[in-house]
């Protein structure tokens, strides 16, 4: 299926990003090249919102604004999986992510009493700084996915806390991601003789869990 084909493309993506050390460059044995996909769905609608990374498996792009997906102190600063207690593999990371305009609007906008009188660059006045809460796989070095959650002050993105019309409105708050490497699909070998195995496991917040076998 085209799924199962995708999944391979990414497989093989990932075995030639590891043995020439970057993605996207050619080996001595093979001309291959890869490409970057990034896509958003939005929870509740069918359509796949094609994204923009600036060709970076390691950052996400959404409303104009650009969310690191790897921690400051990552290994090298690249696509790489990142590093839990004592050296072992994290396998989820989870974090939010206030852009700098919104952050240095909040703080401007309260007084001293702490009470948010204003904020957000479009001149709000009902403090909706924005925020992104990002849940992700994060164990992976050419593939990144997971649960994206926009946040204003007021609206946490979960419902069910506010009125109907606040919770119908977090709820569309929240969509999905997936972007990562992959070779370009006209270089892929299609000769009878040619067989890609694979599989791959996903597991998300809310105990969703994929498997296949490409």
């Amino acid at each position: 299926t085209k799924t199962n084909r995708e999944m391979a493309q990414w497989l093989q993506a990932a075995q030639i990003g590891t043995s020439n050390g970057a993605a996207g460059q050619s080996s001595e044995n093979s001309k291959l090249t890869t490409v970057l996909d990034a896509v958003e769905l939005k929870l509740g609608d069918k359509e796949v919102q094609k994204l923009d990374n600036f060709s970076n498996a390691a950052q996400l792009v959404v409303d104009g604004i650009m969310i690191p997906l790897l921690p400051k102190d990552s290994e090298s600063g690249k696509n790489q999986a990142d590093k839990g207690k004592n050296g072992e593999t994290e396998f989820t990371r989870k974090f939010e992510h206030t852009p700098e305009s919104d952050e240095k609007d909040a703080q401007a906008g309260t007084p001293s009493n702490g009470a948010q009188t204003a904020s957000n660059t479009a001149g709000d006045t009902n403090g909706k700084t924005k925020t992104y809460e990002v849940n992700l796989c994060s164990n992976l070095n050419y593939l990144k996915y997971g649960l994206l959650t926009r946040k204003t002050a007021g609206n946490t993105g979960e419902g069910g806390n506010s009125s109907p019309t606040a919770a119908q409105t977090a709820q569309g708050a929240q969509s999905m991601f997936l972007q990562g490497e992959r070779t370009d699909e006209k270089e892929i070998p299609n000769d009878q003789n040619v067989v890609y195995r694979g599989s791959w496991y996903g597991y998300i917040a809310n105990g969703t869990s994929w498997s296949g076998n490409a």
